[in-house]
């Protein structure tokens, strides 16, 4: 079983895994969360992460938006899998291209990045490595 930290979201104290704390540590959460909450427990062991202000490059309009994904309770056993940024398009008018598709995540209008790690290895992958190849896979589009 996963040793649990508490952080407090909202004013209320909620544990998680110590293994999700650093994941979130490490995108630059830390313990006082810049632009509201980026984390939300998703009550079944795992977190729903929102990063505000990430620059997503030149080649998208608006270049800065936010990025969403799940931490599932399996982690860091299982992919952190889809990622979601804002609705974006891109500066030279061309289609979004594949592994790209339009939805809704946590009640936001998004863009679903499906970027599958079939190769996930729990002892070199997190939560905050895959994020950032995500957002230059994104940016190098």
């Amino acid at each position: 079983m996963q040793q649990c930290n508490a952080v407090h979201l909202a004013g209320v104290r909620v544990a998680l895994r110590h293994d999700l704390q650093l994941s979130l540590i490490r995108l630059g959460a830390g313990g006082s969360f810049r632009n509201g909450t980026p984390h939300v427990p998703d009550g079944a062991g795992g977190a729903f992460v929102i990063v505000e202000n990430v620059d997503v490059g030149a080649r998208w309009t608006p270049s800065t938006t936010w990025l969403g994904f799940q931490i599932n309770a399996a982690y860091p056993a299982a992919d952190v899998y889809p990622h979601y940024v804002g609705v974006l398009s891109r500066v030279d008018g061309r289609s979004l291209g594949d592994a790209i598709s339009a939805t809704t995540w946590q009640g936001r209008p998004a863009l679903q990045l499906s970027r599958r790690s079939n190769g996930w290895n729990p002892a070199v992958d997190t939560a905050a490595n895959k994020a950032e190849r995500i957002l230059r896979w994104l940016a190098d589009r």
